[in-house]
């Protein structure tokens, strides 16, 4: 990983870069036009301490609809970030907490579509841009405002390389798909079920142990 370092590092840079002045209102400030879904995430992170620091089940509250309370299983969790920001950033504000967060997804997005260019390519200027593409897609974009559990997207990549070693039998290979898979169970349910479909789409080449995607299904009509 040595010979990715300076693309981590450009990453990094990038996402501070992409996403400013945020990087200069940790502690103050929100992505976004103004209050909107983005509260909710400042909710979970300050729910997730909470539950940590109570012993109670993150994924049930007795704060919402009492007296019976909610259950969070369906509810946009973001428990993964949200649990970082209880653990290793419990230190900081929960709202600089949520920003790193996400100035941290910022920089893997772009970072792991390139490492997944680098791997299809072996070139490297070919993988930064592919990395620059995907980082900094206007969907990403969208949801900055917002919608940061969506803007969590670089599991995709993540999952999309370590999914080639698999379809060529590697055994670690498909253990990381699965720890991948769950990872992403506690960012996003969407992003689950894209990388299911991506699984159900690759397969190997027989006798040669390449993988490649399926080939479209043409259906004449009429």
């Amino acid at each position: 990983m040595r010979r990715h370092l300076a693309a981590a590092v450009g990453f990094t840079i990038l996402a501070v870069v992409w996403s400013y002045p945020l990087a200069l209102h940790l502690s103050t400030h929100l992505a976004g036009a103004g209050l909107g879904d983005n509260a909710l995430f400042v909710w979970n992170f300050w729910w997730m301490r909470t539950a940590l620091a109570s012993g109670a089940d993150f994924f049930h509250t007795t704060y919402l609809f009492a007296p019976v309370g909610a259950d969070l299983t369906l509810h946009t969790h973001t428990a993964l970030p949200a649990f970082a920001g209880a653990t290793v950033l419990r230190a900081l504000p929960v709202v600089a907490a949520l920003n790193l967060t996400i100035l941290a997804a910022l920089s893997l997005n772009g970072f792991c579509a390139y490492l997944l260019a680098w791997r299809s390519t072996r070139d490297r200027g070919a993988a930064m841009i592919a990395g620059l593409i995907f980082g900094c897609s206007p969907y990403l974009a969208a949801h900055l405002n917002g919608h940061f559990n969506l803007t969590t997207a670089w599991t995709i990549p993540l999952f999309a390389l370590a999914l080639a070693d698999a379809v060529k039998g590697s055994v670690k290979g498909a253990v990381l798909c699965g720890v991948i898979l769950g990872v992403t169970a506690y960012i996003d349910y969407y992003y689950v079920v894209y990388e299911v479909a991506l699984a159900a789409c690759s397969r190997s080449r027989p006798g040669t142990g390449r993988s490649h995607w399926a080939r479209p299904i043409r259906i004449r009509v009429g």
